[in-house]
């Protein structure tokens, strides 16, 4: 579609549907849980360092106490061999759930998208046929008034009169139920 008003509503409904946020916030989780899983496929490193202070006491010469500064640096490797396979088939599992996840979330972007679309172009026929009956309804409400005058003048039956305002009464009762699918077209859209 090329009508800047479908692309803002569209535009707008994407932005600010909670459901939508929801899912992609979840698709977001999902991919740090991914990477929580491959992680383990790799190894781990850890670097501590530790300072430590003796009281030897009192030093004979100087009479002054006597420490000694201690320092300790260390650095764990650790690798899990996976030689059952568990882990790898952790991650794949992992990476098939988010890939699900995220084809969820673009099913729903799609579908509002869509229903954002289907519910403008309703609201646009909508609109159309609304102006439609005004017209007709203006058209049966001159007929209607011809036919008053004739009737008037003694040209015209009560039938026909009758049938004319039959005729006018019934548009106006769609031209009001149109109006009213137009307002719930609108509501929807809301």
């Amino acid at each position: 579609f090329q009508d800047p008003q479908i692309e803002h509503l569209v535009q707008e409904a994407l932005e600010n549907n909670p459901d939508l946020q929801a899912t992609a916030l979840r698709l977001q989780a999902s991919d740090h849980r991914l990477w929580q899983t491959r992680s383990r496929l790799m190894p781990t490193a850890d670097l501590a360092g530790k300072r430590g202070r003796d009281n030897l006491g009192i030093h004979p010469a100087t009479g002054n106490p006597d420490t000694k500064n201690r320092y300790r640096l260390s650095l764990n490797i650790a690798w899990e061999l996976d030689v059952w396979g568990r882990l790898r088939d952790e991650h794949s599992a992992a990476q098939g759930r988010h890939d699900a996840r995220k084809e969820s979330f673009a099913h729903a972007y799609d579908s509002l998208a869509a229903r954002v679309i289907q519910t403008w172009i309703r609201a646009a026929g909508t609109g159309q046929s609304l102006k439609v009956q005004q017209k007709r309804l203006q058209t049966l409400e001159r007929i209607e008034d011809t036919i008053l005058n004739r009737y008037q003048q003694g040209l015209g039956t009560l039938d026909e009169l009758s049938s004319a305002r039959t005729r006018t009464i019934v548009a106006r009762a769609d031209l009001s139920r149109t109006r009213e699918g137009l307002s719930a077209e609108f509501r929807s859209m809301e």
